[in-house]
């Protein structure tokens, strides 16, 4: 993946705007590859992926299935949801933007 370091946890929302071929979002994935070691999915987000295929009749389930495999799987437990409460919350109260609802969760090995 990219030259930097670390790990970044991306969102069901930010992956069905790249399904969607947005420039923005295609933009923002190119600086993330760039940036990061490795994406991750939680199994969440899989899940909210894998029901919108099914509720749309199969509709891009090869992109989807090519995003899932493309991304390592974060498996959400108590510890991880609690640290990106923690972050979430804490972007908010300092009034920056969490772009595309982005966790970073960098600060935890995998």
């Amino acid at each position: 993946m990219g030259e930097g370091s670390g790990k970044i946890c991306l969102d069901t929302d930010i992956i069905i705007d790249y399904l969607k071929e947005t420039k923005e979002t295609e933009n923002l994935m190119k600086k993330l590859y760039n940036k990061f070691d490795e994406i991750v999915l939680t199994t969440v987000t899989i899940y909210e992926l894998l029901v919108g295929v099914e509720y749309l009749g199969g509709k891009d389930r090869d992109d989807v299935e090519t995003v899932i495999r493309n991304c390592s799987i974060l498996l959400l437990d108590e510890i991880v949801s609690r640290e990106a409460a923690k972050i979430t919350a804490e972007l908010k109260k300092s009034g920056q933007q969490i772009l595309f609802y982005i966790v970073t969760l960098m600060w935890r090995e995998i």
